[in-house]
């Protein structure tokens, strides 16, 4: 199964195209940045483009034959630090980027999209207890990344 990964560069990005690469999947790498040399797995394609571009996503979904998608392309840099400022790049990126995505997928018919995303949007696991934080628990971003990420 073809499967497009819009942030394969980064950090959990380039261990899921390992990992579905090692499963027997065909994953394909989106990402602004070219991944380090030798870090696709043999025979995985690079697709280099952005996804604040819809036409980047919904043509790298078409010409790759793409049936499903783990957005995993986001700035997680700490928005609120006062040395970042690249404020609009994150917005496009995390918020318009990832909306493209999602549009990107029901332009072309896409059966699943899988949006990770992370404690970031709820509060830290010790108000939960010890069982798993599920989409049913309230949300409560406690930064600027969690607020965009909930947006989505």
């Amino acid at each position: 199964m073809r499967v497009l990964i819009p942030g394969s560069s980064g950090f959990v990005g380039r261990y899921t195209v390992q990992a579905l690469a090692q499963m027997g999947e065909e994953p394909v790498a989106f990402d602004v940045q070219r991944p380090p040399e030798r870090r696709l797995p043999e025979g995985v394609p690079f697709v280099q483009g952005s996804m604040a571009n819809l036409e980047d996503i919904v043509s790298v979904m078409v010409d790759q034959k793409v049936q499903r998608v783990v957005v995993l392309g986001d700035i997680m840099a700490s928005l609120t630090a006062p040395q970042y400022r690249d404020y609009i790049g994150a917005v496009k990126t995390n918020v318009l980027g990832v909306t493209n995505v999602f549009e990107a997928a029901r332009l072309t018919g896409m059966d699943r999209v899988v949006f990770a995303s992370s404690a970031g949007v709820y509060d830290p696991q010790g108000t939960y207890g010890e069982r798993p934080i599920t989409e049913d628990d309230p949300v409560a971003p406690a930064g600027l990344y969690g607020t965009m990420k909930y947006a989505n």
